[in-house]
């Protein structure tokens, strides 16, 4: 959902609790009750948003890992060496990219079975189409 989507469904809900408190100004129990919903639906929705914002932030701490495995690819690993990397870079964020990991096993796998010398440059290749699309989808 949208922050500023989730901003105005909240300045609604206020709006409406306020005019709901001014109608009922005598109702002593009934203002304590509106109250006690009231910061029981503000409790409820500053959880939603904190776990909104842990979310987005790490989307974003991949985004920069895998920015960062791509830049080390030519300097630190071989094509294998590579592949591996990316597979367990793709492995602890399964929960994210689920069917992206389940392309880079049968990356790996084509690898492994393929007869030619270059099945190892070419898996690297392609996964390092993969972290790079990761790296570019999430940018702002």
């Amino acid at each position: 959902m949208d922050f500023l989507l989730l901003l105005t469904i909240l300045s609604g809900v206020v709006s409406i609790i306020g005019f709901i408190i001014t109608i009922c100004k005598e109702n002593k129990w009934y203002n304590s009750v509106l109250c006690i919903v009231s910061a029981l639906v503000f409790t409820c929705m500053g959880v939603y948003i904190h776990k909104l914002e842990s979310r987005i932030d790490r989307v974003n701490d991949v985004q920069r890992a895998a920015l960062q495995l791509v830049e080390k690819k030519e300097t630190r690993f071989t094509s294998e060496g590579f592949v591996q990397a990316a597979l367990s870079f793709l492995e602890v964020n399964k929960d994210l990219y689920p069917d992206t990991y389940m392309r880079a096993i049968d990356i790996e796998r084509r690898m492994h079975e393929s007869e030619s010398i270059y099945a190892g440059i070419d898996a690297a290749s392609e996964l390092l189409g993969i972290l790079n699309g990761i790296a570019i989808l999430n940018e702002e």
